[in-house]
């Protein structure tokens, strides 16, 4: 990534994880035309793009698409922002870890 005065530097990202459900949150970039920040978090070990989280106007937000419920016949999956709170980022895990297969 590259700060504000285009030096480079390395975040790591991180590996969260409930029940046999991993994911991993990937720092992409410091700026982009819609954002200041965008980090990606993925499925392991696949690395499947579940959501994206971006620094916008001063706060983080995620974009995900919600997993339609089983008795649903709508076709595709609705992407939605959220601002990014304790309660939306285990929403959004806890609907991963609901329609993902296992990472053993």
């Amino acid at each position: 990534m590259r700060d504000a005065d285009h030096q480079i530097f390395e975040i790591p990202a991180l590996f969260l994880q409930k029940g046999p459900t991993r994911v991993l949150l990937d720092p992409v970039a410091y700026h982009v035309p819609w954002a200041e920040g965008v980090v990606d978090l993925y499925l392991m070990p696949t690395y499947d793009d579940m959501a994206s989280l971006y620094f916008e106007k001063g706060g983080w937000v995620i974009h995900y698409p919600l997993q339609p419920e089983p008795i649903e016949t709508q076709s595709g999956n609705e992407t939605k922002t959220l601002a990014l709170s304790e309660k939306t980022i285990n929403h959004v895990l806890d609907s991963i870890a609901q329609h993902a297969a296992p990472s053993f």
